[in-house]
């Protein structure tokens, strides 16, 4: 079956919602293929990936699982590569955008 019941449940009682991965030496690749990951998961609100070595692409990755994940709350990528990238500015907006609109519908 997997990690989650197929059923509707108060997502409160249900297991993982955070993922602290900080200081793992994380990649692009691992950004990749987590992105990916929380792109299938509606549960996971949190995640920390403080001081890894994620760049400007592997941002990229989050940004869109960031938009496309219905109940995540927060990315934590400071400390990273990504953070000296010009582009970086506008990936924060478009996942803060995005984190805030999770915020407002779970309240609702």
């Amino acid at each position: 079956m997997g990690l989650r019941n197929p059923e509707r449940l108060n997502i409160a009682k249900l297991g993982v919602k955070s993922f602290i991965l900080a200081r793992n030496n994380f990649t692009d690749y691992f950004a990749e293929k987590f992105a990916l990951s929380l792109k299938g998961d509606e549960y996971i609100k949190f995640v920390d990936l403080k001081k890894n070595n994620i760049t400007i692409q592997g941002m990229k990755y989050f940004t869109e699982a960031a938009v496309t994940h219905p109940g995540l709350f927060s990315i934590d990528l400071r400390f990273n590569p990504c953070q000296k990238a010009k582009e970086s500015k506008k990936l924060r907006k478009i996942m803060g955008d995005a984190f805030m609109s999770n915020i407002k519908d779970g309240i609702a």
